[in-house]
């Protein structure tokens, strides 16, 4: 892509709009906080976009392992997830750290007490096609990055991404981008 450099009163062109904005990444979606939370919801999915990024980092009451499961309004898709998860530690072991085999949920890393955890999932959310994402994360209770892999055996809809906590409450912030089209 193009790149330019715009200096201070220049007037910008809907050519230049096309030319140098149009393209340009990742756009803002929509973003929120949770404290005490049993679960938390990534809202903000539409057809705007084909592929988005979730991202969310957080600290749980407990270590829980956190899963996602995905929403159309109230209704869980809560079925049909594959997918396969590998860590690499900081003391240099190697692993595989979870799986999804037809389950309700994918996991997408754990939260600690007081080592603040990260994810971002990158996934493909298009009508009538497989829900299908790559995810990494630092888990802070094990200090393990993870990275995973998987899809949704099924076509149908959905506007948003729970994350559930499998013991305690959690607290944090997420954010949602899209990417744009070509």
């Amino acid at each position: 892509m193009a790149v330019k450099t715009f200096t201070t009163g220049e007037v910008l062109t809907a050519s230049d709009t096309n030319t140098y904005l149009n393209n340009g990444g990742l756009v803002y979606v929509s973003s929120g906080s949770f404290s005490g939370a049993l679960s938390f919801d990534i809202t903000g999915l539409t057809d705007t976009y084909i592929y988005y990024r979730a991202m969310f980092s957080g600290v749980g009451a407990s270590t829980p392992n956190m899963n996602a499961t995905l929403y159309q309004s109230t209704t869980a898709r809560n079925s049909q997830y594959y997918a396969g998860v590998g860590y690499a530690a900081y003391d240099n072991t190697t692993g595989g750290a979870n799986s999804s085999n037809n389950a309700a949920s994918f996991y997408t890393g754990q939260f600690s007490t007081s080592y603040r955890a990260q994810t971002i999932i990158d996934f493909r959310r298009k009508t009538s096609e497989q829900f299908t994402f790559t995810l990494q994360a630092f888990e802070g209770n094990t200090f393990r990055a993870i990275h995973s892999a998987g899809f949704r055996n099924a076509t149908d809809s959905f506007d948003r991404i729970r994350i559930t906590p499998s013991t305690s409450t959690v607290t944090g912030e997420w954010r949602l981008f899209g990417y744009r089209e070509p």
